[in-house]
């Protein structure tokens, strides 16, 4: 039996049905992310698994226990939010305490647990400051810390590094999978941003209208997408409708037909092309909308036929792209991989 068993949970808010009859497992230990735009039920999923919203209906069993008349404070589930909701006129230690002091744990306890989860955090020289005295990252910490004091069966995220410039947040994103995979805390994660998703989780769920779309390793996600909702979400744009490409007479369609069935819809990652002749590969001619040097690629925005294509070129690859420009209306070859096509369901 899944540690955290979410079954046909179902919220609304008068005629908004927020989520939709969401099923979801995790694993003990597992990090989860529910990922999706804003208003896709990411956040009301999660406050229904703190007890924060009822549901309509479902269950949610946590290692066996039915938590629908537990209330919040005895599901033995910790959250950390965006804001972090730390006390300005608490200690670093005092708010690590907080917790552990409403629950009248002993004094010894707290002391040496106090000390253990900012050793964790690498915050212990701190344990005096006052939370104003910090930056953001440090504040990041103590909410972490103060979280995971109590030893929490479940711990839940909402957009915690929100608030944190990118630099930061990127730098501080393998610290906390690093702390969370440390401790052995089941996570369910809340994000709008899919690097961070990707960063974060062992799996991926992608909602949208209150339903999970895909749910999956981020590896999987991202190159194999279900529906053009998901990848258009992860920012796969070239997504072609079967009635296009089957219709024209262009070389990318004559490709499309050769190689796939008649589906709804085919995705070509931006990675499936290249400028560099490939062996085995046709090349295709495009006409250069615009190019891009972006630092870790080259982006190639290109028409081909009535289709906009995007593609992430590899600018240091030998006999690549350093030095080389293309400018509006150049025609140039594409050699596109059709092992790397997808065929979307809807």
């Amino acid at each position: 039996m899944s540690y955290l068993a979410i079954s046909n949970i179902q919220k609304s808010f008068g005629s908004t049905i927020a989520v939709d009859g969401v099923s979801l497992s995790l694993e003990r230990g597992e990090i989860v992310c529910l990922l999706g735009p804003s208003g896709c039920g990411k956040t009301t999923l999660l406050r229904l698994v703190a007890g924060l919203e009822s549901a309509d209906g479902g269950q949610i069993l946590l290692d066996g226990q039915d938590l629908v008349d537990v209330p919040t404070y005895q599901r033995g589930i910790g959250m950390m939010f965006q804001s972090y909701a730390l006390f300005p006129h608490m200690t670093v230690a005092q708010n690590v305490s907080y917790g552990l002091r409403m629950a009248k744990e002993p004094a010894p306890l707290i002391t040496e647990r106090v000390a253990e989860m900012l050793e964790l955090v690498d915050m212990v020289g701190l344990k005096d400051r006052k939370i104003d005295q910090l930056s953001g990252g440090q504040q990041q910490r103590v909410a972490l810390a103060r979280s995971l004091a109590t030893r929490p069966g479940v711990l839940l995220l909402d957009e915690p590094l929100g608030s944190l410039d990118r630099l930061l947040r990127e730098r501080l994103l393998d610290e906390l999978r690093a702390i969370l995979k440390k401790v052995g805390v089941t996570a369910l994660y809340v994000t709008h941003d899919q690097s961070e998703a990707f960063g974060i989780a062992d799996r991926v769920a992608v909602m949208n209208l209150g339903k999970i779309e895909q749910i999956n390793s981020p590896q999987e996600i991202y190159i194999r997408p279900i529906n053009r909702f998901v990848a258009n979400f992860l920012g796969l744009s070239n997504v072609i409708a079967s009635g296009l490409w089957l219709e024209a007479s262009d070389g990318l369609s004559q490709l499309l037909q050769a190689e796939l069935k008649s589906g709804f819809a085919v995705l070509i990652p931006p990675y499936a092309g290249a400028i560099n002749k490939q062996d085995g590969l046709r090349p295709i001619d495009v006409t250069v909308l615009s190019y891009s040097f972006r630092g870790r690629f080259a982006l190639l925005v290109c028409q081909v036929g009535e289709h906009i294509l995007e593609f992430s070129l590899d600018p240091y690859a030998e006999n690549g792209l350093m030095g080389r420009t293309f400018e509006a209306g150049q025609v140039i070859p594409i050699y596109l991989n059709p092992s790397h096509f997808v065929e979307l369901q809807g």
